[in-house]
C-alpha cells in the first residue's frame, strides 16, 4: 500500500471512529419550550447540553427556525451575520465548556414576538446526521403590559404591632432586574432576588413598621418598574385593629332649658367599633356609675346639679375614657 494509500486508510479509519463514537453519543438539548419576556427589557434563555464523554465542545450558535435555511440569532464569529431583529441583541451567557448554552436578548422588541429559535453546538463538525438540534425550539412570548406585583399583609395587624408588607413578582431579566417601591409609605424595607424554574427570577420587597389606629383602613400601594421607565401598580387595605381612643361626649340639645329632657352620645374610634359602654356621673367629687351600657344616656330633666357626665368606650382590645363634660344648661 503506497503512503497515499495509507493515508486515505488512516483518514477512513478516523472517520469510521468519529462516526461511532457520535453514534454512541447522548446528544440532548434542555431548555423552555416557551419563555416570556417584557418589551424594552432582557431575557435569558436557560440552556444546557450533553454530549459524548470525550468530545469537547467549542463553540455555541443560536439560529431562527424557518423552513429553509439557518438565519443567525448569536454567533460570535459572525456577529455581522446575525439577522436584524437580534442583531448586536444577543450574547451568550453561558459556556460551551460546561455545557451552558443560556442565551441573553437585550431590548426586547415586539418583531421578536413568536419567534422560535434554538441552538447548535459546534455547527462546523456536528451535523443533523449527528444531533438533530432543530427538535428543541424555544418561542418567544413579547408581551407589552406589565403585570403588577403581588402583594400580602402579615403579621398581627394590631394598633403597636409590627405590620408586614410583602410585594414580589416574577422577571425574566436578572441583569437588570426591576425595582419594587411602597410610594409614601414609610418603614423598614428588605429586598430579596431568588431564581425559579424556567428562565425566570423573583424579586421580593417586604417593608415592616409599627401599627398605628390611623393605619386602619389605609392603602398601601407597591409599585415595580422595569428597564425603560415601565411600571405598573398594586394596592392593598389594611385592617388594623386598636382599642378605642378619642373618646368624646356629645348632647342633645347643645344648651338645653332647665328641665328639659337631654340625649347624651358616647363617641370613639377603633376597629372593631366598641360594643359596650359605661357612663358616669360626677358630682361632689364622687364617680358614681349609671346604669346600662348602651352608647347613648338619656336624661329626663336636667337641673342646675345636674354636673358632669363622663363615657368609657370599650372592645375586645381595650377601654378608653372621655373627659369630663359639664352640660351647658340655659337660665
Amino acid at each position: 500500500m503506497g503512503c497515499c494509500g495509507r493515508r486515505v486508510f488512516l483518514l477512513w479509519i478516523v472517520e469510521v471512529i468519529r462516526a461511532v463514537i457520535l453514534a454512541n453519543a447522548q446528544w440532548s438539548v434542555t431548555m423552555p419550550g416557551h419563555i416570556t419576556a417584557l418589551t424594552g427589557s432582557c431575557v435569558i434563555i436557560p440552556c444546557q447540553f450533553t454530549c459524548p464523554w470525550n468530545y469537547q465542545p467549542k463553540e455555541v450558535v443560536w439560529y431562527q427556525y424557518v423552513s429553509y435555511g439557518y438565519p443567525l440569532v448569536y454567533s460570535k464569529n459572525k456577529p455581522g451575520g446575525v439577522i436584524e431583529k437580534f442583531r448586536y441583541k444577543t450574547e451568550l451567557v453561558g459556556n460551551a465548556t460546561e455545557k451552558n448554552c443560556s442565551l441573553k436578548i437585550k431590548d426586547v422588541h415586539s418583531t421578536q414576538n413568536q419567534e422560535k429559535i434554538y441552538v447548535w453546538i459546534d455547527p462546523d463538525m456536528i451535523s443533523y446526521r449527528d444531533y438533530k438540534f432543530y427538535d428543541t425550539t424555544v418561542t418567544l412570548n413579547v408581551k407589552d403590559v406589565v403585570a403588577p406585583p403581588e402583594m400580602s399583609v402579615t403579621g398581627e395587624q394590631t394598633e403597636g404591632k409590627t405590620i408586614k408588607v410583602y410585594c414580589t413578582a416574577v422577571h425574566t431579566c436578572p441583569s437588570s432586574p426591576p425595582s419594587l417601591s411602597f410610594g409614601d409609605q414609610q418603614g423598614s424595607i428588605q429586598v430579596s432576588h431568588t431564581k425559579e424554574e424556567m428562565g425566570q427570577w423573583r424579586v421580593t420587597a417586604e417593608i415592616s413598621w409599627k401599627a398605628h389606629d390611623e393605619d386602619h383602613g389605609k392603602m398601601v400601594s407597591c409599585t415595580i418598574t422595569h428597564p425603560g421607565n415601565r411600571n405598573a401598580t398594586m394596592r392593598v387595605a389594611l385592617i388594623v385593629t386598636s382599642s378605642p381612643s378619642n373618646v368624646s361626649v356629645t348632647q342633645h340639645p347643645g344648651r338645653p332649658l332647665e328641665g328639659q329632657p337631654v340625649n347624651l352620645s358616647c363617641l370613639s374610634q377603633s376597629y372593631p367599633p366598641a360594643k359596650s359602654y359605661r357612663w358616669y356621673r360626677v358630682q361632689r367629687g364622687h364617680m358614681v356609675q349609671q346604669e346600662g351600657e348602651s352608647q347613648n344616656l338619656y336624661l329626663a330633666k336636667v337641673s342646675r346639679d345636674t354636673g358632669y357626665y363622663s363615657c368609657s368606650a370599650r372592645n375586645d382590645f381595650g377601654e378608653a375614657s372621655s373627659k369630663i363634660r359639664l352640660i351647658n344648661i340655659e337660665y
